[in-house]
């Protein structure tokens, strides 16, 4: 830690709004989402707007310290040594412009809230399956979201960027007005600069239809088979996500599940349920359903679709775009969940991807067109030593299909954007951070390596 008297003249200003070692918030507000990951900041900051978040970039700047902007505390990379930790709940304004179809949103912003304020406006924003998740750290990291088939990586709705840069310039970014670093912030944004708040662009969408359907995991590999068959021949406006999991017989989990496996097909649909339930006929036919809960609902109800948890865990993960994904694939990731060294695996999903994703169209994005028809990813718990056997075995049993990347927004700890995107992209990023941020006072989740 540094010499924690540097920092008294912002406690002073920002008083009880700057937590530091020894304070009883302290375990709590350093902590990511991801709690597997131990963030051992200087301090964490949660400045009541921009004139004290200008205050912390000058006190970290003068004080050879560094700024690690985290709104929820997702995508969490490393200890964070040497650097004040930013919250920006604070930052937590939405403006819904019918007319213009855009969202001004807040940094602190998450995306139930978004999604709340978009009920009954017959428009739809590119939120993921979580809605605990920061809007700013969706689209920053470039984003998969329920229509990502249709409209592309979530990071192409970014319209304009409000961006306190290391000198204490408050700018807004568009592209008209760097382009360069407009590109950047779509899909690599977070060592630029403390992004404030951000103009999205809204699509058009007066209801939507889909859920979940919960099959008997006897036919596990035939029914997550059929559902990604059915996902790659679907219209672009149907998304699916499919996948397994075996839960624990432990207090944390609902009395119905505890001991259980499940296999699950989760559909968001822009089509109609006729449509809809066409693409999913087939699914259907592959296993036997004993639940389903599918319906028409307006955007706000999207986050119950996925169902994911609203609080922090220790849970580890990885994920990988993938060539294909047959049965033959998925017969050998499910027979990794029977094997000893894969217990700390609780389950995994396979998304698809396709559509829009495929075209490198719209607004310049460095979060480009993605060849590769699905991404997986998988969970797990236990120690760290125990998560990357497991998640070692899985890799193993994926074999080739793995092409060796995966999306930006689902990087595991230690990948740099190098995982994601291409070499010459890497260097272009690195262009515009030396542009932008000379010396390096912002760092962000992902290294440019």
């Amino acid at each position: 830690m540094t010499d924690q008297t540097a920092l008294d003249p912002l406690a002073a200003e920002l008083g009880e709004r700057l937590i530091r070692p020894g304070d009883a918030r302290w375990d709590a507000a350093r902590a990511p989402w991801a709690l597997a990951v131990e963030q051992r900041p200087e301090a964490v900051a949660v400045p009541a707007g921009v004139e004290e978040l200008r205050a912390v970039v000058r006190a970290a700047r003068d004080g050879g310290l560094t700024v690690a902007v985290q709104p929820s505390g997702h995508g969490a990379n490393g200890s964070l040594a040497g650097s004040i930790l930013v919250r920006t709940d604070a930052f937590d304004d939405v403006l819904v412009d019918l007319d213009s179809r855009t969202a001004r949103i807040g940094a602190g912003v998450r995306w139930n809230r978004l999604l709340r304020e978009l009920a009954g406006s017959a428009l739809i924003a590119p939120a993921g399956s979580s809605g605990v998740v920061s809007v700013a750290g969706l689209l920053l990291g470039g984003g998969h979201s329920w229509f990502s088939r249709s409209l592309g990586p979530a990071a192409r709705s970014l319209r304009a960027v409000e961006m306190l840069t290391a000198d204490g310039e408050l700018l807004r970014i568009d592209d008209q007005h760097d382009p360069d670093l407009m590109r950047a912030l779509r899909g690599a944004g977070g060592a630029f600069g403390a992004v404030t708040r951000l103009e999205v662009g809204l699509d058009f969408e007066r209801m939507l239809y889909g859920g979940r359907l919960v099959f008997a995991p006897d036919q596990a590999a035939a029914v997550i088979a059929s559902a990604l068959d059915a996902g790659r021949a679907a219209p672009e406006s149907v998304q699916i996500h499919t996948g397994f999991m075996r839960f624990p017989d432990a207090p944390v989990v609902p009395e119905e599940l505890r001991g259980r496996r499940v296999v699950q097909v989760d559909v968001v649909s822009r089509a109609d349920a006729a449509t809809t339930e066409a693409v999913l006929a087939p699914v259907r036919a592959a296993g036997t359903v004993v639940q389903e809960r599918l319906r028409s609902f307006g955007i706000e109800a999207l986050e119950e679709v996925a169902d994911e948890p609203t609080d922090p865990s220790p849970a580890g993960g990885w994920s990988g775009l993938l060539a294909d994904a047959d049965t033959a694939l998925v017969e050998r990731v499910l027979d990794v969940f029977d094997r000893p060294e894969a217990a700390a695996l609780v389950g995994f999903d396979v998304r698809v991807l396709g559509g829009a994703m495929a075209r490198d169209e719209g607004p310049a994005a460095v979060a480009g067109a993605v060849a590769e028809p699905f991404v997986l990813h998988t969970i797990a718990f236990g120690p760290p030593d125990a998560q990357q056997a497991a998640i070692g075995t899985l890799r193993e049993a994926v074999g080739e299909s793995w092409t060796g990347h995966s999306l930006p927004s689902f990087l595991s700890p230690g990948d740099g954007y190098g995982a994601a995107y291409g070499a010459g992209t890497v260097e272009g990023l690195r262009e515009v951070k030396a542009r932008v941020d000379p010396h390096d006072v912002f760092v962000g989740n992902r290294a440019f390596e």
